[in-house]
């Protein structure tokens, strides 16, 4: 008789690892608040509004990926990895493009500015696949 195998995408229907996503996701922002940059120090409704972008993308890449988990689990495991790392990165993209739309159109100036617009979309995109590689395993 084979050994069963070990399912290798995490369950994220369940409450810890779903609580573990949004501690990651917090921990990213802080992080980032605490990196030296051009543009100076974060003030409140950027660091609330980076904290909102943040547990979005993680709540719907962590639901997405539980209600998808037994189709990425039939599919063979290189493929299968590929979906769950680009699943939150898709959703980060989504998500970065409509945040900047919505922020360009009432001014509030929470996201970059314009010309930064596409460095905002990809590189939430590209911190999103990064994070749920690792987070992955």
């Amino acid at each position: 008789m084979p050994a069963a195998r070990t399912p290798w995408l995490p369950d994220f229907c369940r409450l810890p690892r779903l609580a573990a996503v949004l501690g990651v996701a917090q921990l990213v922002v802080l992080v980032l608040l605490l990196a030296p940059s051009r543009g100076g120090v974060w003030r409140l409704e950027e660091f609330i509004a980076a904290s909102a972008f943040a547990h979005w993308v993680a709540l719907t890449a962590a639901v997405l990926l539980c209600k998808l988990r037994s189709v990425l689990l039939r599919l063979p495991q290189p493929p299968g990895i590929a979906l769950a790392v680009v699943l939150p990165a898709g959703v980060a993209l989504f998500g970065a493009w409509a945040l900047q739309q919505i922020d360009l159109g009432l001014g509030t100036g929470l996201t970059l500015p314009p010309d930064q617009a596409r460095q905002f979309v990809f590189g939430s995109a590209a911190l999103a696949a990064l994070i749920g590689a690792v987070t992955l395993r």
